[in-house]
């Protein structure tokens, strides 16, 4: 029975192959690639418009930078925006380097010396101590003030031979 099976089995790849061979068709042949469309030097093929939406990337509203200076870190908020931004340490947090882990500010766990706000195309600078992070250099300093939120990698500091 197995052996009448495999005869019909090959019996019908047989003639599929046969059949395909002589229509011109081959399952296996790569399809013909699309035409390239005739556009002059400098012109672009025209993307749909959600994806022409999706490139274009709006200006974030503030920009964050970190520096290490033992275990404080000091840091600048630029507004980049037309608005007054308000600052609160509550929206601090630290993710340790080479984890994932966030530490929101808490009273406990940080001491956060920063302006109640940032006027638009101005920088303010602030100050953070969190306890048990000796050395903050290679962390993340996050600022969330909204659902978008910004982080910055601490680096260490600037070397008066490099200024």
């Amino acid at each position: 029975m197995r052996l009448f099976a495999s005869v019909i089995a090959a019996a019908m790849l047989v003639g599929c192959s046969s059949s395909t061979a002589s229509s011109g068709l081959n399952p296996f042949k790569k399809k013909p690639d699309a035409p390239e469309p005739n556009l002059a030097a400098g012109q672009f093929p025209q993307q749909p418009d959600t994806l022409a939406a999706a490139a274009i990337s709006p200006q974030t509203p503030y920009s964050l930078t970190a520096e290490a200076r033992g275990n404080c870190i000091e840091f600048a908020i630029r507004n980049n925006g037309d608005v007054d931004i308000l600052i609160d340490p509550a929206n601090f947090a630290i993710i340790p380097s080479g984890s994932r882990q966030v530490y929101p500010y808490k009273p406990t766990l940080a001491t956060i010396d920063v302006p109640a706000s940032v006027r638009p195309g101005e920088v303010a600078r602030g100050r953070a101590i969190f306890r048990n992070f000796d050395t903050p250099e290679g962390s993340r300093l996050v600022y969330k003030p909204d659902n978008q939120g910004s982080f910055a990698l601490i680096k260490g500091p600037i070397s008066a031979t490099s200024r």
